[in-house]
């Protein structure tokens, strides 16, 4: 899976994580791009995953959700969904 390379390639820990940790993250990079981590405007998700603050990930990812537009509403309740896969143990 493209994806998953490339945040194997890009994410610090990502074998440190458990498979639903990487999943949330392959979710999220499919709606957000697989580029994301230490792009611009993505600071907050990169800085949380690259000091292993694990339980922080869920809130990081909820502000990527378009503040404001007729999306946002869906796009919440995607970042919850993917912050709470990222919670669960494997």
């Amino acid at each position: 899976m493209l994806f998953r390379s490339i945040l194997r390639e890009s994410v610090p820990y990502w074998d440190e994580m458990n498979i639903n940790q990487q999943s949330a993250l392959i979710s999220f990079a499919f709606n957000l791009g697989a580029y994301f981590y230490n792009s611009s405007g993505f600071g907050t998700i990169s800085r949380t995953l690259a000091s292993k603050a694990w339980g922080q990930v869920p809130n990081a990812m909820l502000l990527y959700r378009n503040p404001g537009s007729h999306f946002e509403a869906g796009l919440k309740r995607r970042r919850i969904a993917v912050g709470n896969l990222w919670s669960k143990a494997a």
